[in-house]
Formats: structure tokens, C-alpha cells, sequence
């Protein structure tokens, strides 16, 4: 996909104007941000996306998820870029059950993560904002 190329979401026509409601099976959750938790075999995803750009997302996080405790066994805070909708996905799968230590430990670091990604979105160097300062 080029850039300012328009993307037609499930064939409809240009210029639609679609709305999407997104939920949570059971056992999931929606919280504010848009980051979600989804059951999946016996684990849980937790996620969310940005605008940041792979390298920009990954140079932000590094520090934070090097220093950040212990997640539960097993548990790594991964990134993901999506060329067609040009968003960088930061995900947990964790087999810590919702309401547990161990996933408010995911949670927090998500949290903290999507803080930083944030600010640097909106006033960082890259931020369309950036060359009005």
C-alpha cells in the first residue's frame, strides 16, 4: 500500500464512512487506551496499537521493558508492525489469569508503555504537532 493510497475496509464503496464496534469475548476486557485483553487457548493476549513507526515504538520501549519486574514465566512484551494499516501492535501473551498479580504486572507495564508511546506521539519529534513548537 502507498502512502495516502485509501484502503476499502470489506469491499465497500470510497468514501464510505464505516463504524466499527469492537468487543471482547468472555473473559476479555476493553479498557481505555484500546487496549485489550483476549482468551485465547488457556492464555490471554494483551494489547494495543500506536502510530509510531517499529523503530521509533521499539527505541521508546526498550529501557522501560528492560528494568520493568519480572513478568509471570514465560511472558514478553512483543511488537509488531502492520504495513497495510501502518501501526505498530505492543502485545503480552501471559498465562496469568485476569484479576491476578501477575496480570496487573502485564498491565502495568502496558500501561506505562502506551504512556510513553503517547507523549511521543503527540509532541515528539515526529508528531504533526512538532513543527508548530
Amino acid at each position: 500500500m502507498a502512502a495516502g493510497e485509501q484502503l476499502a475496509l470489506l469491499g465497500l464503496p470510497a468514501g464510505a464512512d464505516p463504524t466499527i464496534d469492537l468487543t471482547v469475548p468472555p473473559t476479555g476486557a476493553a479498557r481505555v487506551g484500546g487496549r485489550y485483553r483476549v482468551p485465547v487457548e488457556g492464555r490471554w493476549w494483551w494489547a494495543f496499537a500506536s502510530t509510531l513507526e517499529l523503530g521509533r515504538a521499539h527505541a521508546l520501549g526498550r529501557d522501560l521493558a528492560a528494568t520493568w519486574p519480572d513478568l509471570p514465566a514465560g511472558d514478553q512484551l512483543r511488537l509488531r508492525w502492520d504495513p497495510l494499516t501502518q501501526v505498530t501492535v505492543a502485545y503480552v501473551e501471559t498465562s496469568a489469569p485476569p484479576g491476578s498479580s501477575g496480570e496487573r504486572c502485564v498491565v502495568e507495564l502496558l500501561d506505562a508503555l502506551l504512556a510513553r508511546w503517547t507523549v511521543d506521539e503527540l509532541v515528539g519529534p515526529s508528531s504533526p504537532f512538532a513543527a508548530r513548537r
